[in-house]
């Protein structure tokens, strides 16, 4: 998933079943995919330790843990651990759409979708959740006669029991509304730091950018990302580097400077600060 896209538009999804289903390997390192979507995603934790930042919550995830990531969350991942693997499901809310709009629709579908019902972020010692969520990677991956029917089941079956047991709160539909607004205005800025962080970015041109003044904005970017608006042009720079440390021949304070630093010094105590290491630890393991 390119990192330049934080609206992630889904579009490998087949019409008639509308589902992603893989499993992914984290190595030990950040791994920065900060994105949000229409789609519902659950992450279903098998080995490693790490975290899903969704909205501005860090969730800690351990073997057995479920991550529900609700429509419209900015969210992405970190590993703390030499391996972090998990089962990813993404599901268009096409799959439980009938020709014919039904009570299950207008009542429970829809809101879900619309983020008018918002789920808990994560679910741990839940058996039924997790016999649902194994029956569902069982269906996937034997793929037997009728597994699309069977894993259909199964997705509204968790969708059921998590409406029971794991709802976090209900919007109104103006809150929704703003909720959208802001992702939009901040995922615009968003994208701009990521095609620009390697030249000066002011806040004057990202507030302008979002037609907002300098404190609203700074207010909401912070609210939106979970970080500062220095922290997270920073984290970006330093990730690029980090990146260039390891797959080129460039010296540090090329790297510093190609990722948006004037002074090298200062680029050695912002990675130190990030990565827990100085950049020359990198380049000359």
């Amino acid at each position: 998933m390119s990192i330049d896209k934080l609206y992630e538009k889904i579009d490998k999804l087949a019409l008639d079943f509308p589902i992603i289903f893989h499993y992914n390997h984290l190595k030990k390192e950040v791994v920065f995919q900060k994105h949000w979507h229409e789609k519902m995603e659950f992450l279903y934790f098998q080995k490693g330790q790490g975290f899903v930042i969704c909205n501005t919550k860090k969730i800690s995830v351990n073997p057995g843990v479920l991550v529900v990531v609700n429509s419209n969350e900015m969210h992405y991942i970190e590993s703390i651990s030499q391996s972090l693997e998990y089962y990813c499901i993404i599901v268009d809310n096409l799959l439980f759409k009938a020709l014919h709009t039904d009570i299950c629709e207008t009542k429970y579908i829809d809101p879900i979708y619309q983020n008018l019902i918002i789920f808990k972020n994560r679910v741990e010692n839940d058996e039924s959740i997790s016999e649902c969520i194994n029956n569902i990677i069982e269906e996937f991956n034997l793929k037997q006669m009728g597994f699309e029917l069977s894993v259909k089941s199964y997705l509204f079956r968790l969708l059921v029991l998590l409406l029971r047991n794991h709802t976090y709160l209900t919007l109104s539909p103006k809150e929704y509304n703003a909720r959208v607004k802001n992702l939009n205005i901040i995922n615009i800025v968003l994208q701009y730091i990521e095609k620009n962080y390697k030249e000066s970015i002011t806040v004057e041109e990202l507030s302008e950018m979002a037609n907002l003044s300098k404190y609203y904005f700074l207010r909401l970017f912070k609210k939106t990302t979970g970080k500062s608006l220095i922290d997270y042009i920073n984290f970006i720079r330093i990730n690029k580097a980090e990146y260039m440390l390891e797959k080129t021949d460039k010296n540090i304070t090329e790297i510093a400077f190609s990722c948006g630093f004037n002074d090298a010094n200062y680029f050695s105590r912002v990675f130190r600060k990030y990565k827990g290491k100085p950049p020359s630890a990198m380049k000359f393991k």
